[in-house]
């Protein structure tokens, strides 16, 4: 009995000091389950160990930092035949795996973000969004710009410039690839119809050495069969047609300043655009843009999933991406209701919860209008960064280089960076140019000399999709805002390690197809 409590001691001494010795085990990966299996998600590698439940249970005793209860009471929690057993497995797997070492960070390794940056911000860039206006016909209640929402600026005045149309061209026109695009945006891009126009035909008359693809979003509320004939004229135009579902779910957020809905009038418009193109055009053009809003039930998905299939006028290859407001952005009132769908199987990610249920009910994958959703939920966790040995470097987090790959141009001509991030420090004027400098101090300097400490102890750097946006007020860095990003990035991550693996264990034959797709 002796022999088996030194080789016990020798197991877990080992497990524990390396625990220790690289930070503690919370900074170090992510327990969780399904309802089959027990997971653990390791830092260091991106590698995901399934355990047994003796296996789990020494987990949660590392997590509950009982290490003074001494080894009889952990033989004890460990509720297992053999928990000497347990320590050699979970020892095991640890030296073999490399688990358990991820290693310390003190700065962020990016050279194009850091010695190279003048290098790449002299290439120019490739994507720009012009603010057009700051004016919408609609006032719909999970806008991030209505007045009641404190994150964004509010809906305005304001329109762009002829002028600064033609100097966010010509910015754009100095990029040195072979592939530009320019994205419309508002406001409702269709109150300046004009500028769009003038846009395109000063974009085609000036650049003729670069292939232009534009894009918009739009309510669709405004749209005239002269307006689509237009579109469909442009080679490479995309548009984002903005339509929750069927009329009595579209109408319930989506209104006009008086509380009229905008069904009718966002059909009128899809029909004109339907009209304008044949259906294989429209289908890689054209594309839907949906909000799940509260109150979530499995009812409204599946009244949304009848109203696509009954548009048989339209291509069923369309593209359509749904999303969850923006957190803050639904008054309390209607969360409130929520309250009344408890029979909803996970409110946490109802969406998700319904395709699952839809797919174990016999349903085609590829015909749910979820299929996007599902795809961008599961899709970074399959393609997640994994290595045999710890991952030795680490970037700045989700962020893109500033000003290497896609600008937005505010309606007065101000620099942000793309129309994720408004409350933020301007990054120039697009008709001085780029700063540099403000650049280099409030996206690179502050951001990382303001983060790495957190990132050190977080357990998701590794797969962290945290970007600039919602990161900044108006003068600078603001790491108080970041870690309220940082919170739900990790709280997303978990849900979505949970959720691909419970997709995984139910239809491993559907995801081998994200083996050929690759993350935007």
């Amino acid at each position: 009995m002796k022999e088996l409590v030194n080789v016990q001691n020798e197991d877990l001494a080992f497990i524990l000091k390396r625990v220790d010795g690289f930070g503690g085990i919370h900074r170090l990966g992510m327990l969780f389950s399904t309802q089959q299996n027990h997971y653990f998600y390791d830092n260091g590698t991106g590698k995901v160990a399934q355990l047994d439940s003796g296996e789990y249970r020494l987990f949660e005793w590392l997590y509950a930092k009982n290490h003074s209860h001494g080894y009889g009471e952990l033989m004890d929690f460990l509720q297992c035949d053999d928990p000497v057993l347990v320590l050699s497995n979970v020892r095991s797997i640890v030296t073999q795996e490399h688990l358990l070492m991820a290693p310390f960070i003190t700065v962020f390794m990016s050279p194009d973000h850091k010695e190279n940056l003048d290098e790449v911000l002299d290439r120019g860039v490739r994507i720009i969004t012009l603010e057009l206006t700051q004016q919408c016909n609609l006032r719909c209640d999970y806008c991030v710009y209505n007045e009641s929402y404190g994150s964004e600026r509010n809906f305005s005045s304001k329109d762009m410039t002829k002028e600064t149309v033609k100097a966010s061209i010509d910015y754009i026109a100095n990029y040195q690839g072979d592939e530009l695009a320019i994205t419309f945006y508002g406001g409702e891009p269709l109150l300046r119809f004009d500028l769009i126009k003038y846009g395109v035909e000063y974009a085609q008359s000036t650049i003729k050495d670069k292939k232009i693809t534009y894009s918009m979003t739009t309510n669709l509320t405004l749209m005239t069969k002269e307006m689509a004939e237009f579109f469909a004229s442009v080679e490479g135009f995309g548009i984002t047609c903005s339509i929750d579902g069927p009329e009595n779910v579209h109408d319930q957020y989506r209104k006009y300043p008086d509380g009229r809905g905008s069904f009718h009038d966002a059909m009128r418009g899809l029909r004109h655009l339907a009209d304008a193109y044949d259906k294989e055009t429209f289908a890689s053009i054209i594309s839907f843009s949906m909000v799940f809003a509260p109150p979530y039930s499995a009812e409204k998905l599946s009244e949304i999933q009848s109203f696509f299939e009954s548009l048989d006028w339209l291509p069923t290859s369309l593209n359509k991406h749904i999303s969850y407001p923006s957190a803050g952005s639904v008054k309390d009132e209607i969360i409130d209701i929520q309250q009344q769908y408890r029979h909803m199987p996970d409110t946490r990610n109802p969406l998700l919860s319904w395709v699952g249920a839809e797919l174990t009910d016999g349903s085609d994958w590829d015909e749910l209008f979820t299929k996007t959703f599902l795809t961008e939920a599961l899709l970074p966790i399959h393609k997640r960064p994994l290595s045999h040995t710890p991952i030795q470097t680490y970037g700045f987090n989700g962020s893109c280089v500033p000003g290497s790959q896609r600008l937005y141009i505010c309606a007065d001509g101000g620099i942000k960076l793309c129309s994720m991030i408004h409350t933020c420090p301007m990054m120039g004027n697009i008709h001085d140019g780029l700063d540099r400098e403000k650049v280099k101090e409030h996206y690179i300097d502050k951001y990382e000399t303001e983060s790495v400490a957190d990132c050190n102890d977080c357990w998701a750097f590794k797969i962290c999709k945290v970007c600039y946006a919602g990161s900044y007020n108006a003068c600078s860095f603001d790491i108080d805002k970041k870690r309220e990003k940082c919170n739900d990035a990790r709280s997303v991550t978990a849900r979505a390690l949970r959720e691909y693996h419970e997709f995984l264990e139910k239809y491993p034959e559907r995801m081998i197809l994200f083996n050929e797709m690759t993350l935007g």
